[in-house]
C-alpha cells in the first residue's frame, strides 16, 4: 500500500488481507502464515520431528495443523511456558559461562531467567573481555548445527555505545534469535569495555537484558536488567529492529545483500558504498585472524568472527585462508552484481518457513522475523492480563480472522458500523471521549474539530498512516548519515561526492531477478508503507482508551525517540498477531462447523460481553511494570 493510500482504501485493507488469510487457511494450511514466525521465533527443526499431517477438518481445526502451530508446540517445553522458547540449552550453556565468570553465583541447571536480579555481580575470575567473547562464540557454535557464529555488522548504531566509520558494532545472534551478545570494535567508543546481552525468556514471555563491564586486566561486574537499557528498549523491554526491507545502519543494509552500483544491469559497476564498507571490515577481520601479533587493538575480539561463506561460492573457498575468502566474495559480487551474506542454518534447516520467505534469508532479515514472533507473543500474553481482556477478546479474534465475511471495499463508515456491532456504543463513546481528552499526533491536530471525534476510527486511521512517515524518514537519514561519514572519512570523498553516491544508493530498487531477495520491489532505505494501518487503527480504537498504547508494540525506535508513536510492522502484523495463543484460544472456544459459523459466534459473543460501561484509563496507567509488563 502506498503511503498516499486513500482513507477508504486503507479501511478496506483489513477485510482484504484477513479474508486472504482465512482463504489460505482453508486451502493450504502449510502456507497459511506467509512469512510469520512461531511463538518465540524460528526454531531449528529437530531431526525426529514428524512431518505436518494434512487432515480434512474445519477451518479452525486446519489452523492447528499449520507448521507454526507445530513449532509452537515443540518450543513451549511445558504448559508453564507463556511463549515458545527453542534455545533453552543454549541459554543454559551461556548461563554456565556466566557462572564460571562470576565464581558460581549463577545456578547451573535452573532455568536461566529465574536467577535473582542483582545490580552488581562481581566478576571473580581474571577472564578478559576478549576471552569471554571467544568462549561465547564457542557456546554459539556448539549450539548451532552448522557450527558457526551468526553476526550482524552495525555501522551506525543507535545504542548508547556508539560506532565510527570502519569500527562497527557487532551483534552475535543465536540461530533462533533468542540470545544476542553485542560489542564494539572502536577502542575510542564509550562502550568499548562493555558487552550488552539480550535474552528471550519464553517461560515468562519477556526480554531480559544484562551488561558486563570489564576491567582492562580482567574482572569487572555484571548488571542484570540495567536501568540504562530502558533508554532505548523502553519498559516493558522490547527489541529495537526496523522492519522490511532494509536495515539502515547495518552493513550491508538492503536485505543482507552486498551489491554493485547496478546489480540488475551490465556492466554492474563497482561494489556500492555500503558493500565496500562491509568488505573493508571483513578484510580487517581476516587480518586479525591471520596475524597473531596484529597491532589492531580490537584484534582479539575480531578473531571470534568468521568470514561469511555462502553456498554461492565454490566449495573450495572454505579451505582458503581468510584474506582469500574475502577476495572470493568481492570477485563474486563484481561478476554477478550481488552476494548474499548468509545465515546458518539456512531456511532449509529451519522450521516454519514457506514460499514467501526468501530461500536463504540473511541474519538481518531473520532478525526481524524472529524478534517479531517473540515480541508479538509478549504483547498478546500481556493483553491477557488486562482487566478488560475478556470484553475485547472475541472482537479482537473476529477482526483478525473473519475479514472474508464483509464487503471487499469498506469505507470508514462501514468500519465504524462493524466496530459498533462488535463492541457496542459504549466503546464508541469511550473512543470519542479519549480523543477529546488526548489530542496528540499530526492527524489528531489536523482533525481537531468536533466532527472528527464523531468518527474516532478515522482519526486513529489517519494518525496511524501519518505516524509511520517519520519512521521512514528516520531510516533514510540513518542510512545517509552512515554512508556519508564512511565515504568522507574512509575514502576521502568531499561532501558533494559523498552526497551524490549516497543519493544514488538510496534510490536503488531491489533486483527482482536475484533469487535470494525477498521480493522484487522498491522501498528499502526509503521506507516501506505500513501494510496494516486499518487493523492497527481498529486496535487503537479498542485498546488505547484503556491504556494500551499500540505504538509501543513496534520494534522501530524511530518516532519513539521524540516521544511519538511508531507503527512500523511491515506485512507481518496480521499473521504473527493472529496466531498467538491469546487469539487462537478464543477461536477454539467459539469453534463452529466452519469458519463462517465460528465468526458468527464470535460476533454474538463480543456484542454480549461488550455491552457494559467501561471506564477510560489514562495511557500507561495499566502498563509499565518491567517484570510482568502490567501493573
Amino acid at each position: 500500500m502506498d503511503q498516499g493510500t486513500t482513507r477508504s482504501e486503507a479501511g478496506a485493507s483489513i477485510f482484504i488481507l484477513v479474508g486472504a488469510i482465512a482463504l489460505s487457511l482453508s486451502l493450504c494450511p502449510e502456507f497459511a502464515h506467509a512469512g510469520a514466525l512461531p511463538i518465540g521465533g524460528n526454531a531449528i527443526k529437530p531431526p525426529e520431528q514428524a512431518p505436518v499431517v494434512k487432515e480434512k477438518t474445519s477451518d479452525v481445526g486446519m489452523f492447528s495443523q499449520s507448521p507454526m502451530h507445530k513449532m509452537n508446540t515443540n518450543c513451549r517445553k511445558d504448559t508453564k511456558f507463556a511463549c515458545g522458547e527453542c534455545e533453552t540449552k543454549l541459554q543454559d550453556d551461556f548461563t554456565s559461562l556466566l557462572a564460571e565468570m562470576t565464581d558460581g553465583r549463577r545456578k547451573v541447571g535452573q532455568h536461566w531467567g529465574e536467577s535473582k536480579s542483582s545490580q552488581n555481580k562481581e566478576i571473580k575470575s581474571s577472564m578478559t573481555m576478549d576471552e569471554f567473547l571467544a568462549k561465547t562464540a564457542e557456546v554459539m557454535k556448539q549450539n548451532n548445527p552448522a557450527g558457526v557464529v551468526n553476526y550482524i555488522t552495525i555501522g551506525e548504531s543507535e545504542s548508547l555505545h556508539g560506532t565510527s566509520p570502519g569500527n562497527p558494532r557487532i551483534a552475535m545472534k543465536s540461530p533462533n534469535g533468542e540470545l544476542w551478545v553485542t560489542f564494539n570494535t572502536d577502542p575510542k567508543a564509550p562502550g568499548y569495555d562493555r558487552v550488552e546481552i539480550m535474552r528471550w525468556n519464553g517461560k515468562k514471555a519477556k526480554y531480559e537484558f544484562e551488561e558486563i563491564v570489564f576491567k582492562s586486566a580482567g574482572g569487572g561486574h555484571v548488571d542484570q536488567n540495567p536501568s540504562q537499557c530502558a533508554t532505548c528498549h523502553h519498559k516493558p523491554a522490547r527489541p529495537i529492529w526496523d522492519s522490511y526491507r532494509a536495515w539502515p545502519g547495518v552493513i550491508p543494509p538492503r536485505d543482507d545483500l552486498i551489491e554493485t552500483e547496478n546489480p540488475d544491469k551490465k556492466p554492474h559497476g563497482q561494489v556500492d558504498a555500503s558493500g565496500r564498507a562491509y568488505l573493508d571490515f571483513l578484510e580487517r577481520v581476516a587480518k586479525a585472524k591471520m596475524d597473531p601479533s596484529s597491532k589492531d587493538p580490537a584484534a582479539g575480539r575480531l578473531r571470534t568472527l568468521e568470514i561469511p561463506i555462502s553456498d554461492q561460492l565454490d566449495p573450495s573457498v572454505k579451505n582458503k585462508n581468510p584474506m582469500e575468502q574475502v577476495a572470493a566474495i568481492r570477485e563474486f559480487t563484481e561478476k554477478n552484481g550481488w552476494y548474499r551474506v548468509p545465515h546458518y542454518p539456512m531456511k532449509e534447516s529451519l522450521g516454519n518457513y514457506d514460499d514467501k520467505t526468501a530461500p536463504k534469508a540473511g541474519s538481518a532479515h531473520l532478525a526481524f522475523d524472529q524478534l517479531m514472533g517473540q515480541n508479538m507473543c509478549r504483547i498478546a500474553n500481556d493483553l491477557t492480563k488486562h482487566p478488560e481482556f475478556d470484553r475485547w477478546k472475541y472482537g479482537l479474534a473476529y477482526l483478525l480472522n473473519c475479514g472474508s465475511h464483509h464487503p471487499s471495499k469498506a469505507t470508514s463508515e462501514q468500519m465504524n458500523g462493524i466496530l459498533k456491532r462488535l463492541f457496542g456504543n459504549n466503546l464508541h463513546q469511550r473512543a470519542k471521549n479519549y480523543l477529546r481528552q488526548n489530542r496528540f499526533g499530526s492527524a489528531f491536530q489536523d482533525l481537531g474539530k468536533n466532527e472528527a471525534y464523531d468518527d474516532p476510527y478515522t482519526a486513529f486511521l489517519d494518525d496511524t498512516v501519518n505516524s509511520s512517515k517519520p519512521d521512514n524518514k528516520n531510516k533514510t537519514e540513518l542510512h545517509s548519515r552512515y554512508l556519508s561519514s564512511y565515504l568522507r572519512e574512509k575514502e576521502g570523498k568531499n561532501a558533494a561526492q559523498a552526497a551524490t553516491e549516497v543519493e544514488r544508493t538510496t534510490e536503488k530498487k531491489f533486483n527482482a531477478r536475484v533469487p535470494y531477495t525477498v521480493i522484487g520491489d522498491p522501498g528499502g532505505v526509503r521506507g516501506v508503507a505500513e501494510a496494516a494501518p486499518a487493523t492497527i487503527a481498529a486496535l487503537r480504537y479498542i485498546l488505547e482508551p484503556a491504556g494500551v498504547i499500540v505504538g509501543d508494540w513496534s520494534m522501530s525506535r524511530g518516532t519513539a525517540v521524540a516521544g511519538g508513536r511508531s507503527f512500523s510492522y511491515s506485512d507481518q502484523f496480521h499473521v504473527v498477531l493472529m496466531d498467538q495463543p491469546a487469539i487462537q484460544d478464543v477461536m477454539k472456544e467459539m469453534k463452529g462447523r466452519d469458519l463462517n459459523e465460528t465468526c458468527q459466534k464470535l460476533e454474538e459473543k463480543s456484542r454480549k460481553v461488550s455491552n457494559v460501561p467501561q471506564t477510560t484509563l489514562k495511557p500507561r496507567e495499566v502498563w509499565g511494570s518491567p517484570d510482568e509488563g502490567q501493573k
